[in-house]
């Protein structure tokens, strides 16, 4: 029998390439988000830190009088403390948006390969049951009687039955898996 050409293999591949693609992705993503931990783990310190200097600031203002050159000073500290903790805080949360950005990314990338990976062993599994039935096929046709086979012997007239309910099983269960996998 004729080699019969074999699309399965080139769409394996194809599905393989993309997998390979994605898990790339996947990989420079993880390293991205270790990153923006260890830079949301120094915001958050330096916000803490900035937050404890205004309340000692806020603290040591009140035993100074107004006008003093003490509380003129602590005031500009004061100031500095405020905006120094604004600005932690709005990077910190930007960082905070950054991740749950990357970490819902990663989520469909999972999900994609995930996806992917099924589609493979369908295709697998599909391309297995049609070389089951080519080899059922050119079971069929030897013992059959057909042409091909020269008559040096009487055919079993029974087998040739037993033979076609037996393709008809593999086709039925062909369909049976198609239907389940949709």
């Amino acid at each position: 029998m004729a080699a019969l050409n074999d699309n399965y293999g080139e769409f394996i591949e194809r599905l393989e390439t993309a997998m390979e693609r994605l898990m790339e992705r996947r990989a420079s993503q993880d390293k991205t988000t270790e990153m923006l931990h260890v830079l949301l783990q120094h915001h958050c310190g330096g916000l803490r830190a900035w937050e404890a200097r205004r309340r000692q600031v806020e603290t040591s203002i009140a035993s100074y009088s107004e006008g003093s050159k003490g509380r003129v000073l602590l005031d500009e500290l004061h100031d500095t403390a405020l905006k120094m903790e604004s600005g932690f805080r709005v990077r910190t949360e930007r960082i905070h948006e950054r991740l749950s950005s990357l970490r819902g990314r990663r989520s469909e990338l999972i999900n994609l390969l995930s996806d992917l990976d099924r589609s493979k062993m369908k295709l697998t599994s599909s391309r297995i049951l049609s070389q089951e039935r080519r080899n059922l096929d050119e079971v069929i046709a030897t013992f059959a009687g057909t042409p091909e086979v020269t008559n040096a012997f009487a055919p079993d007239p029974g087998l040739r039955d037993d033979l076609k309910e037996a393709r008809r099983a593999v086709i039925l269960a062909e369909a049976l898996i198609e239907v389940k996998e949709a």
